[in-house]
């Protein structure tokens, strides 16, 4: 994974913190993550389903909450996914 800028901290919104958090880490749903990176809760799902870096969107790590369960996703997780989106 290639070092994030300071510029790209500004740009992004979370205010040169990276992706680390203060206090416990939290975990997201697929709608909490959509709300908070306006893309389709149906974009979110793909980013997590794919494996190629090179497609998009890129691949997201998240895990399921149970045998069956929902997908959960680190915010710290969402930031770095978030930095590693292609510029427009």
């Amino acid at each position: 994974m290639r070092a994030i800028t300071e510029q790209e901290c500004r740009t992004c919104g979370c205010r040169g913190q990276r992706g680390r958090l203060s206090g416990p880490e939290r975990l997201l749903t697929l709608p909490e993550a959509a709300d908070l990176t306006s893309f389709a809760v149906d974009t979110i799902r793909r980013a997590i389903r794919t494996t190629d870096p090179h497609s998009f969107p890129p691949p997201l790590l998240a895990k399921r909450a149970g045998s069956g369960g929902k997908f959960l996703i680190l915010q710290s997780e969402l930031t770095r996914w978030m930095h590693d989106l292609p510029d427009a």
